[in-house]
């Protein structure tokens, strides 16, 4: 799950570089239930990548048990509606959250950016 379009416009590009088959759900997705019936059902659909606001209300996820969180958005209630994507009734396995920080930044006036 991330909150920002470039994220996700970088996180599909490393999955279609991997060849790892993947479904999405953002803002302006035409066929979102086919999105998730995809990742659902089908077993080459390995990665579910979200918009939080766009996939964190009203579907199930539970073919995951795991969610990596790239970015968080800025309301607490959808950061925990999109948790609770993974985490169902009908949910058979334990669930696992994984955050993503780092250690350095960049700061950009005017590139080349420098870490920092």
């Amino acid at each position: 799950m991330a909150r920002f379009v470039p994220e996700l416009d970088g996180i599909q590009e490393l999955l279609k570089r991997k060849q790892i088959g993947y479904a999405s759900v953002r803002g302006g997705v035409s066929d979102r239930a086919e999105e998730i019936r995809r990742f659902q059902e089908d077993a080459d659909c390995r990665v579910f990548v979200g918009q939080i606001a766009a996939a964190g209300l009203g579907i199930t996820l539970t073919a995951a048990s795991t969610m990596v969180f790239y970015s968080l958005d800025y309301s607490m209630s959808n950061f925990e509606q999109a948790k609770a994507r993974i985490h169902r009734v009908s949910q058979t396995e334990n669930c696992l959250y994984i955050y993503l920080t780092a250690k350095t930044y960049s700061r950009c006036k005017n590139p080349p950016c420098s870490a920092g």
